[in-house]
């Protein structure tokens, strides 16, 4: 038997169909075969590698099999250009289910690669750039957002964010630290015209842990604004933003702790184990501290028969729970923070404040305090 068409039988035999799982490992020549059932062009050193859910790369160029069998052929350079060649555009779908992403560094040692929403991104170190830059697969220029090395993907939302009733992708990326994330970076790509939408900031957060995204709308504007909120020191970072008109901004949430600014609110410690708050409207109200009776004679601010010995000012808490609430219909949406008042340590809370926010042109403002006892 001819020695060529034995090679072709044997290979033949290793070969999966498309509706078989795919081939695992380095495959080796004939080339030339692979491409005829594939389509797929080799890498320049004449290597070709398959995988299943991990991306390998030999010289300048990266191939993939999903699930189907089809072969995605990514070639990668790092002079802002970027040629990505699928046999058949989403043949990879089956890769993962949104948001989930799959970074590797390997092949190319400075480029991750990943598969979300129907579309192959990737994450490469430019030269030119200050760190990472985030790009779709299929531009051929861009320069459309940075972040730094070792960054990963957080989440993905969708919703309409520019008005122009289309739906927009936003995705938050981190880059990850002992605790949590050091820094937090959020873009948001035009779904008609798959730009990335630019404004007075690219949403470049300070760290925090268990970061979340959010797009919905606040303001009842009829578009749909950004939130992503994150713990820090306490409690708990929440950062407004919206991209209405198509150009990105800040919507700045005054910090409940402003509200106290020039008249904090005290606690009178009267008798009988009470404290008396004096809130920012200065109205007097009365919470009962009998529950820390033992802890406050310890402490030695009260002794005998709940007797006052020394008067002391309460502790706001940075933000601790935060939600957004509305009546769409009547396009009534507020933004809603929790905190605490307590003496001393958070052991000894006296109660809790709810600050109830309307969002107006370019500012979240308190419209409601509320304190509530423990």
């Amino acid at each position: 038997m001819n020695k060529v068409l034995v090679a072709v039988l044997l290979l033949l035999a290793v070969l999966p169909l498309a509706a078989e799982e795919p081939l695992t490992g380095l495959i080796g020549k004939p080339l030339s075969l692979a491409e005829e059932l594939y389509g797929v062009k080799a890498a320049d050193d004449g290597s070709l590698v398959f995988t299943d859910k991990t991306w390998f790369g030999e010289a300048a160029t990266t191939q993939l099999q999903s699930r189907d069998g089809v072969i995605i052929s990514i070639k990668a350079a790092f002079d802002n250009k970027a040629d990505f060649e699928a046999i058949k555009r989403n043949a990879a779908k089956e890769l993962g289910e949104p948001d989930n992403y799959n970074l590797s560094t390997e092949g190319e040692p400075n480029t991750n690669h990943y598969y979300h929403g129907g579309l192959f991104w990737s994450m490469y170190m430019d030269d030119n750039a200050a760190g990472f830059v985030i790009t779709r697969s299929d531009f051929a220029d861009y320069e459309l957002y940075q972040v730094p090395r070792e960054s990963i993907l957080i989440q993905t939302a969708y919703g309409d964010v520019n008005g122009n009733g289309t739906r927009d992708r936003v995705l938050l990326a981190g880059r990850p630290a002992d605790k949590g994330y050091s820094k937090l970076y959020l873009f948001a790509e035009d779904g008609e015209t798959r730009e990335i939408l630019q404004g007075e900031f690219n949403f470049k957060l300070d760290g925090g842990e268990d970061p979340a995204l959010r797009v919905t709308d606040v303001n009842g504007d009829g578009i749909d604004d950004i939130c992503v909120t994150a713990a820090a020191e306490g409690g708990l970072a929440v950062h407004l933003g919206t991209f209405a008109g198509g150009k990105g901004k800040y919507v700045y949430l005054i910090d409940p702790m402003e509200l106290f600014k020039g008249y904090a609110p005290v606690v009178r410690l009267t008798g009988n184990f009470n404290a008396c708050v004096i809130s920012t409207d200065k109205k007097l109200r009365l919470f009962s501290l009998d529950k820390y009776r033992e802890t406050l004679e310890a402490l030695g601010i009260y002794s005998g028969k709940g007797k006052l010995l020394d008067a002391a000012k309460a502790t706001v808490s940075p933000i601790q729970t935060f939600d957004i609430t509305g009546i769409p219909d009547e396009k009534l949406y507020s933004v809603v923070t929790v905190q605490e008042v307590y003496l001393m340590d958070r052991q000894n809370t006296v109660c809790r404040v709810k600050t109830k926010y309307r969002w107006k042109r370019d500012e979240a403002e308190p419209v409601r305090t509320i304190f509530i006892e423990e």
